[in-house]
């Protein structure tokens, strides 16, 4: 693999529109977690660690039927969106993508109601999850509709109607369970309820959007070939799903209700890694099969290979060095010794997120199946390192398994794809890069800790500090970089004198 260092000026739009992007998909992001932190001091103070690890196994068998029955056609909607120019035909996608998922969600909610006794016999292994599962699956079709009306507003690249519908979805979603959570108490229930209103209130609004902008069309033909195009990412979810989220089902196997609620809830702050880079996914994958059929492709993939490592390597280093503080302010005692899992689950999703960057190549050339055949080939490693780990380590095992696994599926990532077209890097950057955080981590790990939440807030500050630090030290940013940097910021100052002046 060779090292290029990409001109400033190549694919300059390319790299505005992924930027802008990035930035108006992270604000539902932001506040997601954000409306997640504020309501953190409230739910671990009413439910229990039980209730988390019930809550935790329902949005994964909602995620498990959702996948075996093509919840994610509206992933593949981009390839066929831009196979033709013809509005006529891109309303016929649209369309036919949303009636297709409606109809599929339908189905995974009857055959999931049909199945609800052996899902809390086998899964659940217990029959307080029959009061839950009905939630569930009447959830499902509008699951199935929403996931294709966001793909639709990524493919349109209108990241702002997005943000607006996505705070929406957060708006009710914090006012639900702060009400029946914090107010009336109602627990597991309130998470359930609320989802299920929130996700057919979003829906309204979005198909009311939807209708004002064009007049989709359904084509059962197209349907088909979109079916068939979305098993390979059918499978590949699968994969997904079982290296994201299987180790907690067999943790529940092995261990009690407590430790996978203390587990799931160190995943999910480790999977921050994920969400941050899947502010920039948004625009990615909906983009990405244009953005490799330009003529300076190569030079604008170097340069956002380079951008994508620095922004997964900031939010790993922010999550690692700022676990046990963060715990320590926003949960209850008990839930805190998940900080000592995170670091661990960073580093595994911030190579989770890597891996998946670049296997959407194969995407965009239109062979799902390639990226198929990497997921399968993981997730086969994944399940070997669970049963070997998990019954003799418990959450440590789920953790080590999660590392290992992806360490395996980046590798994996990064040889496929060089082998089927080669790819070129800014090698140098990258070296520079990988020392700085390097660095941080052993820092972290080598220097003593402190027993003061005033102590620890400092040493965490210095040590997120060295990174950008650092880099500015090592020449990482670009001349035109540092020009783009120093007009954006007199920018900000024009603009804050104007105000102040008026």
């Amino acid at each position: 693999m060779s090292s290029v260092n990409a001109p400033a000026s190549s694919g300059r739009s390319v790299f505005k529109g992924a930027l802008q992007g990035t930035l108006l998909y992270s604000i539902p992001n932001i506040g997601q977690r954000l409306a997640s932190i504020c309501l953190l001091s409230i739910v671990t103070r009413v439910l229990t660690k039980d209730d988390f690890g019930m809550l935790s196994l329902l949005e994964q068998v909602s995620s498990v039927l959702g996948i075996l029955l093509c919840s994610n056609v509206g992933t593949s909607l981009g390839y066929f969106y831009f196979e033709n120019n013809s509005p006529e035909q891109r309303a016929r996608v649209v369309g036919t993508t949303i009636v297709g998922s409606f109809c599929l969600g339908s189905l995974a909610a009857v055959l999931g109601w049909m199945g609800m006794g052996l899902i809390a016999k086998f899964i659940f292994r217990s029959e307080d999850a029959l009061r839950y599962l009905p939630f569930v699956m009447i959830t499902l079709p509008f699951v199935f509709v929403l996931e294709a009306l966001f793909a639709w507003l990524r493919v349109e690249d209108r990241p702002v109607v997005f943000a607006q519908i996505s705070l929406f979805r957060i708006g009710l979603t914090v006012a639900g369970i702060g009400v029946l959570v914090g107010v009336l108490k109602m627990r597991i229930l309130a998470y359930l309820s609320t989802t299920l209103v929130t996700f057919v209130a979003v829906v309204a609004v979005q198909i009311w959007y939807l209708f004002r902008t064009m007049r989709p069309s359904v084509s059962w033909s197209l349907f088909l070939r979109i079916w068939r195009f979305s098993i390979p990412v059918t499978l590949s979810l699968i994969a997904m799903f079982v290296m994201n989220f299987g180790d907690q089902f067999v943790l529940r196997h092995y261990r009690s209700w407590g430790e996978v609620g203390i587990y799931s809830l160190a995943y999910r702050i480790g999977m921050l890694v994920s969400v941050a880079y899947s502010s920039f996914n948004y625009y990615w994958t909906a983009q990405v099969y244009q953005i490799l059929r330009r003529d300076d492709a190569d030079t604008v993939f170097a340069r956002l290979v380079t951008y994508v490592l620095l922004m997964l390597s900031l939010v790993m280093v922010l999550m690692t060095v700022g676990a046990q503080v963060g715990l320590r302010i926003l949960t209850a005692p008990e839930f805190r010794s998940a900080a000592l899992l995170i670091p661990i689950l960073a580093g595994a999703n911030a190579m989770r997120a890597f891996g998946e960057f670049l296997l959407y190549r194969f995407m965009a050339a239109g062979k799902p199946g390639y990226r198929t055949y990497c997921d399968l080939a993981s997730m086969m490693v994944c399940l070997a390192l669970y049963f070997l780990w998990i019954p003799r380590f418990g959450m440590w095992g789920g953790a080590w398994a999660t590392l290992g696994t992806f360490l395996f599926a980046v590798t994996l990532s990064v040889a496929t794809t060089y082998r089927a077209k080669p790819y070129d890097v800014e090698g140098r950057r990258l070296l520079k890069l990988g020392f700085i955080v390097a660095t941080i981590l052993l820092a972290h790990y080598l220097l003593p800790s402190f027993s003061s939440l005033p102590a620890q807030i400092g040493r965490a500050i210095a040590l997120i500090a060295f990174l950008p630090i650092g880099l500015w030290a090592l020449r990482f940013p670009t001349l035109g970089e540092l020009q783009l940097l120093r007009s954006a910021v007199e920018r900000i100052a024009k603009y804050r004198y104007r105000t102040v002046s008026a």
